[in-house]
């Protein structure tokens, strides 16, 4: 074989891979494009629609992206928004409501039989 001839072949087959790595992104673009329209579909009401802003001074900044740079935290919003959210459900869950209110639960002695 010529040397031309072996580099065609090498410049074919890369090109043939090339080809394949682009139709493999070329479908995954296209499945999370239908995942996200289905997604958007069934749920309408999980768009984020309300904006609430948030303004922090030169300090707060400053410790916010230290720690976001430290911890690598890319999509500043998406981490601001759950841990809100974390910190709120977190709250709703240690208050639950209950049949009394607390100073009376805390008068509330019980008596155990062993």
């Amino acid at each position: 074989m010529f040397c031309g001839q072996l580099l065609i072949r090498n410049y074919l087959a890369k090109e043939v891979k090339i080809n394949k790595i682009m139709a493999k992104k070329a479908k995954k673009k296209d499945k999370a494009k239908k995942e996200n329209a289905a997604t958007n579909e069934r749920q309408p009401k999980l768009k984020r629609t309300h904006k609430v802003v948030v303004s922090f001074n030169d300090n707060e900044n400053e410790v916010f992206e230290t720690y976001c740079k430290k911890y690598k935290v890319n999509k500043k919003t998406r981490f601001i928004r759950e841990t809100i959210i974390r910190t709120i459900m977190e709250r709703f869950l240690e208050d639950y409501p209950t049949l009394f209110e607390k100073p009376e639960l805390d008068k509330l002695v019980v008596k155990q039989n062993i």
